[in-house]
């Protein structure tokens, strides 16, 4: 049951940031340390602690200690203020027509003369630079990111000389922003990310091409678009087939201006219709822009009197074929649809209401040959042919149209914000797949995934076609990196429309260089003490008076090369005797030293102990293995007289103790039970470290005594 730690997030902050730990058996901890600094935590569960980087915790591995025992992690925490493009002069390189960015905001601060991003407070900014690379329009979307965010675009070369060309709070009813602005080839513009009054968090950035296409039509039957009589047909470039009442009104629909509206009076002649529309006449490019987006606000006002009729939507191809109708049946507020040529109506099984305002979208997806219908927020129609019968799959123009009863009555439909898009394909394309990375353990890594299509998007992110749960923004971030982390990634995008799987990306992790003390070949120990030069092999017997000299071998034994200066220190019975430093070693390759002068020592027994890394300059992927302890036996030139010590009486196994003495020397060791008679328990040969002596009649006597006798002077 001793504790675990596997990761944490973030991998960096200041004092009083917090951290959530993942691992194992944190149940009952005791203590939370950074680096030894004891931290404020709370246990959630088994798995995972919340804890605070606490005032005056050093960079270092993050511990839980239990009363099982301790957890170090593998990974380094870095304490400060550490992200690196914090600062506007410091921001970091976007490159290309498409890019992808994960970052952090955890730490980050505001300048002086910084503007108010998307003129909104904001605490913890960070500063991204990118270069058009040609004239057009480009969108930065931080869709992913788990924070409020602020978005603020700009150009100019300093911060006093800033001029913001786009910025964005919440994109609709999310909290990530998303804003779209024109861009000049060569220049470079300036993208802030910052947070809402405090908050701050994780960043996934996507720049890239804003959608083609654009509006085909659109008016809002206004006087300054040429609408300036009170008739419809004949104006703005709107004409109609048939007669009955058409017109334009004054606010009728509350605060959209001048409306159009179709119906009332006078009524068209027995058994016609009155249609009025405005040519359109455009063929889509179904590889580019397939979709052709029609919007409209709209309201059916009933009769006063017992006469109901309907009013429709009709689409027309450009060689006057209907494509489909989208009715409006005022005498049961039912709402039915008709495909082209001879088709019947069809009900959709939705009502409207009179006098209630509706945004009505038709969404025709010339490329899929696909219609789809919302009234507001509801679907109204799903995936229904555009055309049929081989009719001619292009636009002509949208009417509005009045279908009347046997007898006309005084309805009418109200209408305004008449608008035509022509857009990208309802489905989603990726545009720029996930890349491969390549980090250490421990590390960041971060996949993103450009796609475009009808919103709203959802993504769903694999690891070796395994679904990853929680996994569902367009950028995932990976912190505190584990082995079992590495594989292939993937990313599946969807939306109503259909689905699409990214390619594979592949996360190589590399262990960290490793420091520790090595033994290279042909020597007897990484730290080697003899009586002579020129040699790596232990002394047999180290005697009194004899200098002493000492040889050791420290490994970077791992496949990651290491660029730091780190320290080596040498021990002498806990006393610092020497340090020297190391400026980086390859992966594989050990640093040396050789016939170092210890000295003389005194007669006895001496702690070294080699100590590497000593000021924690390496995150290390393995922070335990940077020590080395080495017990040596100064004797006295006649002999040094045996020494028992280390008693134990472990559950199960017999007494035992440990004979120290002079190596290669013959000792008997006798037992007694009285004092006075004593009869040999075992011979030994004395060894450089103690012998282990163990005594299985221990336990059948009540005491016993024992001495051990030099046999060999």
């Amino acid at each position: 049951n001793l504790p675990r730690i596997t990761g944490f997030t973030p991998t960096n902050g200041v004092p009083g940031t917090q951290v959530t730990v993942q691992g194992a058996n944190f149940t009952g901890a005791a203590s939370v340390r950074f680096k030894e600094t004891e931290a404020a935590f709370t246990v959630n569960h088994d798995g995972q602690i919340t804890t605070t980087v606490p005032a005056g915790a050093q960079t270092g591995p993050i511990s839980v200690l239990t009363a099982q025992g301790r957890a170090d992690s593998s990974a380094t925490f870095v304490v400060g203020a550490t992200v690196p493009n914090d600062h506007f002069a410091n921001a970091q390189l976007l490159s290309g027509a498409l890019a992808i960015a994960a970052g952090s905001t955890v730490g980050a601060t505001v300048e002086a003369g910084e503007p108010l991003h998307a003129y909104t407070v904001g605490a913890h900014s960070i500063w991204y630079r990118w270069t058009a690379p040609s004239n057009g329009t480009w969108t930065v979307d931080l869709a992913g990111s788990d924070f409020d965010t602020l978005l603020g675009i700009y150009s100019g070369s300093s911060l006093f000389t800033l001029v913001q060309v786009a910025g964005n709070d919440d994109d609709g009813d999310r909290l990530t922003s998303r804003a779209t602005f024109t861009a000049t080839a060569g220049v470079t513009y300036r993208i802030a990310v910052d947070g809402y009054g405090d908050a701050s968090g994780t960043v996934a950035l996507r720049l890239y091409p804003a959608t083609g296409g654009g509006v085909l039509y659109a008016t809002g039957f206004e006087l300054w678009e040429g609408f300036w009589g009170s008739a419809l047909a004949g104006y703005g470039g709107w004409t109609k087939y048939g007669n009955g009442g058409n017109g334009v009104v004054q606010e009728f629909l509350p605060g959209y201006g001048q409306n159009a509206y179709i119906g009332y009076a006078p009524a068209p002649s027995s058994g016609e219709a009155l249609f009025v529309w405005t040519p359109l006449d455009y063929t889509p490019n179904t590889n580019i822009l397939p979709v052709v987006r029609f919007s409209v606000v709209m309201q059916i006002v009933d009769s006063s009197t017992p006469q109901y009729d309907d009013f429709e939507w009709q689409v027309y191809n450009r060689v006057g074929d209907r494509l489909f109708t989208l009715d409006f049946d005022n005498s049961n507020l039912n709402l039915y649809y008709r495909l082209g040529g001879s088709s019947p109506y069809v009900d959709t099984g939705f009502d409207f209401e009179n006098g209630t305002t509706y945004a009505l979208t038709m969404v025709m997806d010339f490329g899929a040959n696909q219609w789809n219908a919302y009234l507001g927020a509801i679907q109204v129609v799903t995936n229904q042919p555009i055309s049929v019968g081989g009719a001619a799959l292009n636009l002509g123009d949208i009417d509005a149209a009045w279908i009347p009863g046997t007898a006309a009555g005084d309805n009418y439909m109200l209408f305004d914000d008449y608008t035509v898009r022509a857009e990208p394909s309802r489905a989603p394309v990726i545009l720029l797949q996930p890349q491969n990375q390549s980090v250490t353990l421990g590390g960041s890594a971060a996949f993103g995934v450009v796609a475009r299509g009808e919103d709203p998007l959802q993504y769903q992110w694999r690891r070796n076609g395994a679904d990853l749960p929680g996994a569902t923004g367009p950028v995932l971030a990976l912190n505190g990196v584990m082995a079992a982390q590495a594989g292939s990634y993937s990313v599946v995008v969807r939306n109503a429309a259909g689905t699409v799987v990214s390619q594979n990306a592949t996360l190589n992790i590399a262990q960290p260089p490793n420091l520790t003390p090595w033994q290279p070949a042909g020597w007897s120990a990484p730290l080697v003490v003899s009586t002579a030069t020129n040699t790596t092999t232990d002394a047999v017997t180290l005697s009194e008076g004899q200098t002493l000299y000492l040889d050791w071998a420290v490994a970077n034994d791992s496949d990651t090369a290491l660029t730091n200066r780190f320290h080596t220190r040498l021990y002498v019975d806990n006393l610092l005797r020497q340090e020297w430093f190391t400026d980086g070693l390859g992966a594989h390759f050990y640093a040396f030293v050789t016939d170092f002068n210890l000295g003389v020592l005194s007669v006895g027994g001496h702690a070294l102990r080699l100590e590497t890394d000593t000021a924690s300059a390496v995150a290390e992927s393995n922070e335990g293995d940077n020590s080395f302890l080495k017990t040596i036996v100064v004797v006295p030139s006649a002999g040094l007289p045996p020494q028992l010590s280390g008693v134990s009486y472990p559950p199960g196994g017999p007494f035992q103790f440990l004979l120290s003495g002079e190596a290669g020397r013959a000792y008997t060791v006798q037992v007694s039970t009285n004092l006075a008679q004593w009869s040999v328990l075992t011979n030994v040969t004395g060894a450089l470290t103690p012998v282990t002596i163990r005594d299985p009649n221990a336990g059948s006597h009540p005491r016993r005594f024992y001495r051990a006798l030099l046999q060999t002077p």
